[in-house]
């Protein structure tokens, strides 16, 4: 029903009430019918309306929902609340597979703790090792014994995810700040190795050294006689190698350079013992030996020495799935016996290693962000992604089969192109391929923000943390080839059922050809094989994909599932039917310690017994809410009561509202807020019940109670009759009010003369009023408007006093109702008729005022017409015989404003201050002037003032004398035409942009002169003024191309006009925003501002303004002579990736918050960083200038595993040559000299 209809609806019931009531006042008598239509029992029943009417009693809509309808909260809530106070149903985190991984709980920011501890418990070795441990020695070890407890849950629990939160108690890690991955793991292990020392078992009590220690030299070499130091045959133990990422393209040129030779030259030569000289040498690191499990650290995040924070690399990073270090591995003959646990060191293979785990760093900032992990499962060669609580199957590839489709497809299309696989290094997700079709990639949610290059072999990310590879031994190549052979065989099948139903797709398509080919296109794919082409076609995929020791290569699978979440259902399966389920009757199952085990399966016992005892509280809460409703449902359903019938009972519309709507039925029966003063039912409470039959009534009143019971005889007759007289009086009100508008009007427009006075602007709205029933306050005051502050008549002049005469008998009335709201002494109302006499004393002012204003503006338009040339700011024309004079330009503006000021504004803009004064503002403390003249220019043939903003303005002697006599000035500035001078001060940056002027022009030469001193601090001043602006508008610039074009940049020459139009930005075309800053607004600010609204990345912004570039982000604009209204201009270099803005806000409580790292944890007391190096190894072939040895190893993690390539004293200073032997520091990762002991920056100890 439309807003007319009702509102109609509405007026036509009102109507109708009235119209009872006056018969009611008219008859003293009130029958059914006429009761009926007073409280709207007449009114037809409700048949399903969706809301309620309060208007009408008989509807009962909208009380409850319809039969498949639902609400919010209450009775029908989707979920019943004492369902959702039960808490999550323990369902949603059963187990799906124990053939499939699970996730640990997210404990605030305990994500990196999660993707270590994951890439830990799905190495086999490992977490065999770790369940060798004996049992006496994980009973005293809390560390140890929590650890295996959470490893066992991983493999048996029933429950998904595993919370890990007695372990993350036992370390005492701090659960709301999030730390370092690496450094989580390098303590963690440290202290591992340190506790399971005590084991009698060697496999158990060497299992870290064994899975995870390497050993390299530092090797020198004389560049002269070509022999090696004796210290390049120590061995330095390393348990990960920690490589570049900033300025390198992958892991294969960042090992380069981490095995590269540095020369020893000048001050860093090397003392040989042969030659017992100081001569050249070189220096390297040499790979002697390598662990099963091999780590490489990128080096993400450095220290920003300006700012004293770290900093996340964003670049893109290329690394292998398998990668062979035969050729960088230098093997000594006496090398150490392996300490790798037995079941490790079979048939394996030294240099060939695949990739196991990718550490995955989600975000753009160094002190926040999100742990993700990759790993591939050893028993099934399937890849898992480790999102805490979320665990997807990624099939074959390390990204995602979509990743691994797109990289197929882009090699096939390079390949078909001549292009070689070195041509293409790496792209983004979802980027284009060489038709230009938008290939499929991993989502950036997915955490590897990377697509294979066209080497099928090679991945790149952007946000690739840790890589750790795994050497290939026997039990993994007959995993991959049986696993390569139950796919080929799947593949096979596939093809087989698709040949099936393309026949039966063709077989019926003779029948109905039109809908066959409709489902010939559903059930065939487009670009399917079929029959002998595709069993071809698989058998060449399975020969590419075959693995061999010289080139491996992952075999993929089609479809990603989740385990847990999305496709759950499908039992943990792929979508091709290959698991690697299939493959676990011939893998070694890992045996748990069996205290832990029986742990376990007590807690699984109880989880089960927490899913039943859920189910029954469940099942037994919807069946008591399932019979509430059904009980509402049914008493409203026979609730409703016939219009025609008597017989009926009220009930309060709250109550029963609250009866249907709420779980726990109400109190009783509460009608009292029903009755009026004289126990009855007024109409008034119409919108406050219901009518509901006799039956209904007796119904509730049984089951509830309460009341009191209301018939439709408790109608009270009394404030019925007080409604009708109300109405009657109504009526009078408004049948007279009519008539005397109707009269007003008659009178007006015949002319008729009256007798008394009302205010003009009062009657008029009185005259707009539509029809009342009753006086209100817009009836007072009817010449309150005409009374001046001596109570006397305003007189009709004045402004608001305009005054209309109107009949004693429209007075009367008008006088009559105003009294009735104000009261008999208001003196709004007092009389005013033709004889009162206007206020003398009013007269006098008023005319006073009048004549001033009269004078005041014909004197101006004399001193306008005098000066007529000067007030519409025409310029003078100049010549050399010709003496001029000059005047201040804001004084003459505001004269201006003076003069020009008319009507309204006449009062509001006053005098301009005295002539005089103007002048002495612009003469400096030596009697000189503080400012330059305006410059001149050459118009046509007429040498006048420049037009620009200039403090001086140029007129002509008369205008100076008529402006000196009327607005008294006893100084003055004379000014001839001079020869021409070259300009004496460098133009303001603002100024770059004017057009160039010719040489020829003469200048001012001014009396008195100007003073150069008082000139140049009265810039200083103004300069700075400029420089304290805020919220101001600058404009930003965005150019396409490597640089800015030379007309902004202010090379260019001639200036160019450009418009302050804001236009659409685009990274091709460029495009132009204005930007609300203060002075104090820092450049990295800016930036932000710029990325937010032009989408540019601050790393791939060139900021800058005039020829200046606005490179350090710490500095404000006005460090750059930036003032309100510059342009600046801005380049998007594309270096880097677009990432998401939100990432780079870190809280302001987090902001410049020293790193404390895991300082107070159960990792950090007593335990140090040892296993990342050799104990106690120094290499004293390195000299000083003086002969001397450095020492140069000790017990620092980064400093033995790097290759310090020179050393100096402790605390000194490192050269040029020394900058690549630098070691990292643990706490901020700043880059240090090798030979310091302490970091430069936050003092902690190297060690």
């Amino acid at each position: 029903m439309g807003t007319r209809a009702k509102t109609k609806k509405v007026k036509d019931a009102g109507e109708a009430r009235q119209d009872v009531l006056r018969k009611v006042a008219a008859s003293k008598e009130l029958s059914f019918a006429e009761k009926g239509k007073l409280y709207h029992w007449d009114r037809p029943v409700c048949q399903g309306d969706r809301v309620n009417s309060k208007d009408s009693p008989n509807c009962l809509c909208a009380l409850i929902p319809p039969p498949n309808g639902v609400r919010k909260q209450g009775l029908w809530c989707k979920t019943p609340e004492a369902v959702s106070a039960l808490g999550e149903d323990p369902t949603f985190r059963k187990r799906v597979s124990h053939d499939d991984p699970i996730g640990l709980t997210n404990l605030g920011a305990t994500c990196y703790v999660n993707a270590i501890l994951q890439c830990l418990y799905m190495n086999a070795d490992f977490r065999k090792g770790l369940f060798c441990t004996e049992e006496q020695l994980l009973e005293g070890n809390p560390v140890l014994r929590q650890l295996c407890r959470l490893f066992v849950k991983l493999q048996l629990s029933n429950e998904d995810p595993v919370d890990p939160a007695v372990f993350a108690k036992t370390l005492q890690l701090d659960n709301g700040v999030q730390q370092d991955g690496q450094e989580f793991m390098k303590l963690l292990l440290t202290l591992l190795e340190k506790l399971l020392e005590q084991s009698a078992q060697p496999d158990v009590r060497n299992l870290v050294q064994g899975l995870f220690r390497g050993t390299f030299s530092y090797v020198t070499r004389c560049s002269v006689c070509g022999n090696e130091s004796d210290s390049s045959k120590n061995l330095v133990d390393f348990y990960e190698l920690e490589v570049n990422v900033k300025g390198f393209e992958g892991l294969a040129t960042s090992l380069d350079d981490y095995l590269g030779e540095e020369l020893l030259e000048g001050d860093n030569q090397y003392m040989c013992e042969r030659c017992n000289a100081r001569v050249d040498a070189t220096r390297s690191v040499k790979l002697r030996s390598l662990p099963p499990l091999l780590n490489f650290q990128l080096k993400r995040f450095v220290f920003n020495n300006k700012t004293a924070t770290k900093k996340k690399v964003t670049s893109r990073f290329s690394f292998p799935i398998s990668i062979d270090l035969h050729s960088r591995l230098t093997p000594e003959p006496q090398a150490p016996s392996s300490s790798e646990p037995e079941w490790v060191a079979d048939g394996s293979s030294e240099g060939l290693y695949d990739l196991a785990a990718i550490l995955v760093h989600k975000g753009a900032m160094a002190t926040s962000g999100h742990y993700i992990a990759h790993v591939k499962d050893e028993r099934t060669g399937d890849w898992w992604q480790f999102d805490d609580e979320l665990v997807t199957s990624l099939g074959a590839h390390p990204l995602g089969e979509a990743a691994a489709n797109a990289s197929a497809k882009a090699a096939k299309e390079a390949k078909e192109n001549g292009q070689k696989p070195e041509e293409k290094e790496g792209g983004g997700e979802n980027e284009k391929d060489a038709k230009g079709e938008e290939s499929v990639g991993p989502s950036k949610a997915e955490g590897v923000a990377a697509a294979e290059v066209l080497d099928p072999n090679l991945l790149t990310s952007a946000d690739s943390y840790m890589l750790m590879y795994r050497r290939r031994d026997a039990r993994q190549v007959a995993i991959m080839q049986r696993q390569e052979e139950r796919r080929r065989r799947k593949a096979e099948a596939d093809a087989k059922k698709l040949e099936e139903e393309r026949i039966r797709a063709d077989a019926a398509g003779k029948e109905t050809k039109r809908k066959s080919e409709g489902e010939g296109r559903e059930k065939v794919p487009k670009r399917a094989r079929t029959g002998k082409a595709a069993k071809d076609e698989v058998a060449g995929t399975s020969a590419e994909k075959a693995i061999s020791l010289d080139s491996p290569a992952q075999g993929s699978r089609e479809g990603v599932h989740t385990n847990g979440v999305g496709e759950a259902g499908n039992g943990g399966k792929s979508q091709n039917g290959v698991h690697g389920s299939e493959l676990l009757d011939e893998v070694e199952t890992i045996e748990a310690p069996e205290a832990l085990v029986r742990e376990v399966e007590n807690d699984n016992v109880a989880f089960d017994a927490a899913i039943e005892a859920y189910k029954s509280e469940r099942e037994r809460i919807e069946a008591e809410v399932n019979q509430r409703r059904r009980e509402v449902r049914e008493i409203l359903a026979e609730a409703a009561a016939d219009p025609k019938e008597y017989d009926f009972r009220w009930i309060s519309t709250e109550w029963l509202r609250s009866w249907a709507d709420n779980k726990d039925p109400p109190g009783p029966i509460d009608n009292t807020p029903l009755l009026c003063e004289h126990e009855g039912v007024p109409p008034r409470s119409v919108p406050l019940m219901k009518r509901i039959n006799k039956v209904t009534w007796a119904e509730l009143d049984e089951r509830y109670g309460g009341g009191p019971e209301l018939t439709g005889e408790e109608c009270c007759v009394e404030c019925i009759r007080q409604d009708a007289s109300a109405a009657q009086s109504a009526d009078s009100f408004r049948t007279r009010r009519t008539l005397m508008r109707e009269r007003l009007e008659q009178e007006l427009a015949l002319g008729a003369p009256g007798t008394h006075y009302v205010s003009k602007q009062w009657l008029a709205q009185w005259q707009r009023r539509r029809l009342v029933d009753a006086p209100s306050d817009a009836d007072k005051g009817p010449t309150a408007a005409l009374r001046c502050k001596h109570e006397m008549l305003k007189p009709e002049f004045a402004p608001g006093a305009k005054r209309q005469l109107v009949s004693g008998e429209f007075w009367d009335y008008v006088q009559e109702v105003a009294e009735e709201v104000a009261g008999t002494n208001d003196p709004g109302h007092w009389e005013m008729t033709v004889n009162t006499l206007e206020c003398a004393t009013c007269s006098v002012e008023l005319g006073e005022e009048m004549s001033n204003r009269e004078g005041l503006k014909s004197g101006k338009l004399a001193e306008k017409a005098a000066l007529e040339a000067l007030f519409a700011g025409r310029p003078l024309p100049l010549t050399e015989s010709v003496n001029a004079f000059l005047v201040p330009s804001k004084w003459l503006d505001s004269w201006r404003d003076y003069l020009g000021a008319t009507g309204k504004t006449l009062d509001v803009i006053g005098e301009p201050p005295p002539l005089d004064e103007a002048l002495a503002a612009v003469f400096c403390k030596h009697g000189e002037l503080a400012v330059r003249p305006p410059e001149l220019v050459q118009r046509k043939n007429d040498l006048v003032q420049e037009q620009k903003d200039s403090a001086l303005t140029v007129v002509s002697e008369n205008d100076w004398r008529q402006l000196q006599q009327r607005w008294h000035s006893s100084r003055e500035i004379t000014a001839v035409v001079g020869p021409p001078e070259p300009k004496s001060e460098v133009p303001k940056e603002s100024d770059t942009k004017e057009a160039a002027k010719p040489a020829c022009v003469p200048r001012l030469k001014t009396v008195p002169e100007v003073c150069e001193a008082c000139y140049k601090e009265r810039l200083d001043q103004e300069l700075a003024e400029r420089l304290s602006y805020r919220q101001q508008e600058i404009i930003v610039e965005l150019f396409p191309g490597p640089d800015p074009p030379a007309h902004v940049t202010g090379a260019g020459g001639e200036g160019e006009r450009r418009s302050r139009r804001v236009r659409k930005v685009s990274a091709v075309r460029g495009g132009r925003m204005t930007v609300k800053v203060n002075a104090d607004t820092t450049v990295k600010d800016l930036k932000m501002t710029i990325w937010e609204r032009m989408e540019v990345d601050s790393q791939n912004q060139r900021l800058g303004f005039l020829k200046s570039e606005l490179d350090e982000d710490d500095k404000i604009l006005a460090d750059y002579g930036i003032v309100a209204n510059s342009r600046l201009w801005l380049i998007n270099t594309g270096e880097h990736d677009n990432r998401d803005i939100v990432e780079c806000f870190e809280p302001a409580e987090e902001a410049g918050k020293m790193e404390n790292g895991f300082r107070g944890t159960g990792l950090w007391g007593g335990a140090t960083s040892d296993y990342s190096a050799g104990e106690g190894v120094q290499d004293t072939d390195m000299k000083d200038a003086d002969g001397s040895g450095s020492a140069d190893g000790d017990g620092s993690s980064e400093a033995r595993q790097l290759p310090d390539k020179a050393a100096d004293d402790v605390m000194g200073t490192v050269s040029e040559g020394e900058a690549s032997g630098r070691w990292s520091c643990e706490r901020c990762t700043l880059e240090n000299s090798p030979g310091r002991k302490m970091c430069s920056v936050c003092n902690a100890d190297r060690s």
